[in-house]
C-alpha cells in the first residue's frame, strides 16, 4: 500500500503534506519510498509549497518544545506513523494502515492548525536550517525539495525555503550542491558577497579568507555581486567553467578552464591543488586536521603549489613541500609553523 495512494483516495493535500512530513522525521526514504514522494511533489505545484510550510511548522515545534500538548501531539503524530509502518506491508490490516497513516497526518494539521500554521506561513518567523561540520568531517543531506547538499570539513551552510525561492549561504568552508529542478523557485547560495543562482544544476562554492570560488559541473549558474560596479556585473557559467573572485568590493572575478575531477576529488578524500598559492592551500589543508599548520615567513606564502594529497595526512603534506622547495618547519604543541631556509640579507 503506497501512501500516495492512501492519500490520494481520502486526505487533503495538507494531510498529505503531514503524513509525508512526519515519515521523513521518522527516518531515512528507503528508494522506493525516495521515488514515491518525488512522484507526490512533481504531481502538483501546490504539494511542493504545502510540503514546505509543513516541514517549517514541524521543525518549529521545538521552539515550544517545552509545551505538554505540543509534547503529546507531535508523539502521537510518530506514534501513529510507525504503527503504520510495521502493518503496511501485511494484506491483512492494510485498513489499519490505511487509518494509521491518516491519523498520523490528522494529528500534524490539528498541530499546525491550532499552533502554528497561520505563524509559520510569514516569512518573518521562519527561522533557517543551519548544516555544519567539524575537523575532518564530510556531510551529506537531502534538503526537503530533493536537492543534495554536499558539506567539505568545517563548512556551515544555512538554508531557508520560501515561496518564491532558496536560498543558501555558504558562511565557510565548500560544499557542493546538487540542486532538485523547480524553475518556480530558483536555487541561490551566497558567499564572499556573490550569489550564485541556478534552477536545477549541479555546482560547488568555497569561502577562502581572499577568494571565492564557484565551480559547475552540469546545467548554467550565474554569479553576481551586488551594487552597479563593474565587479558587480552577472556572470553565466557553463558546465567545466570555473569563477574565482576576490573578496575585495571592486575586484572584477575571472572565469577559467575547470579541472572538474580536480574539484571534486575532495569528496573522495583527496586534495588537488594546480599551481595554487601556499597560503590559499593551507586553508584547505587545515579543514582535516587540528593541529594547524601556520606560515611564519611571508616569502613563503605565495609559494605555488601543485599536486595531490590525502586529506587529513598533513605529515605527507609536509613531507613533500619540504622536499620539494626550499622551506623548513618548526612544530609546537598545537601547531606546525613553516620557513624558509634561505636565509634574509
Amino acid at each position: 500500500m503506497r501512501l500516495v495512494e492512501v492519500a490520494g483516495s481520502s486526505m487533503t493535500i495538507e494531510e498529505q503534506a503531514s503524513a509525508w512530513c512526519i515519515r521523513l522525521a521518522s527516518g531515512h526514504l528507503d528508494p522506493a519510498e525516495q521515488a514515491e514522494f518525488d512522484e507526490w511533489i512533481s504531481a502538483d505545484d501546490a504539494h511542493g509549497k504545502v510540503f514546505d510550510r509543513a516541514q517549517m511548522a514541524w521543525r518549529g515545534l521545538s521552539a515550544i518544545a517545552d509545551s505538554p500538548e505540543i509534547i503529546a501531539q507531535r508523539a502521537d503524530a510518530l506514534d501513529a506513523l510507525r504503527r503504520a509502518n510495521r502493518s503496511r506491508w501485511s494484506r491483512k490490516v492494510q485498513g489499519n494502515w490505511q487509518w494509521a497513516a491518516a491519523l498520523a497526518a490528522s494529528v500534524l494539521v490539528a498541530v499546525l492548525t491550532v499552533s502554528l500554521w497561520s505563524n509559520f506561513q510569514t516569512s518573518a518567523e521562519v527561522q533557517p536550517e543551519v548544516f555544519a561540520t567539524n575537523v575532518g568531517q564530510q556531510q551529506i543531506v537531502t534538503l526537503i525539495d530533493g536537492s543534495r547538499l554536499t558539506l567539505d570539513a568545517q563548512t556551515t551552510v544555512t538554508v531557508l525555503y520560501e515561496d518564491d525561492r532558496r536560498v543558501l549561504t555558504l558562511e565557510k568552508g565548500r560544499a557542493k550542491f546538487d540542486v532538485g529542478k523547480d524553475a518556480d523557485r530558483p536555487f541561490s547560495v551566497t558567499a564572499g558577497g556573490r550569489t550564485t543562482v541556478a534552477t536545477g544544476t549541479s555546482f560547488s562554492v568555497e569561502l577562502l579568507r581572499q577568494d571565492m570560488k564557484v565551480v559547475l559541473f552540469e546545467g548554467q549558474v550565474k554569479v553576481a555581486a551586488a551594487g552597479s560596479a563593474p565587479s558587480a556585473r552577472s556572470v553565466t557559467l557553463a558546465p567545466g567553467e570555473k569563477l574565482v573572485a576576490n573578496l575585495s568590493p571592486l575586484a572584477v572575478p575571472r572565469v577559467e578552464q575547470a579541472d572538474l575531477l580536480g574539484a571534486k576529488a575532495w569528496e573522495d578524500g583527496q586534495l588537488v591543488f594546480i599551481d595554487e598559492p601556499l597560503v590559499a592551500v593551507l586553508e584547505q589543508v587545515n579543514r582535516y586536521s587540528r593541529t594547524k599548520i601556520e606560515i611564519g615567513d611571508a616569502r613563503v606564502s605565495g609559494i605555488r603549489i601543485t599536486g595531490v594529497f590525502n586529506a587529513g595526512d598533513s605529515r605527507a603534506f609536509l613531507d613533500a613541500i619540504t622536499g620539494l622547495y626550499p622551506l623548513k618547519t618548526q612544530v609546537n604543541s598545537d601547531r606546525v609553523v613553516i620557513m624558509s631556509k634561505i636565509l634574509q640579507d
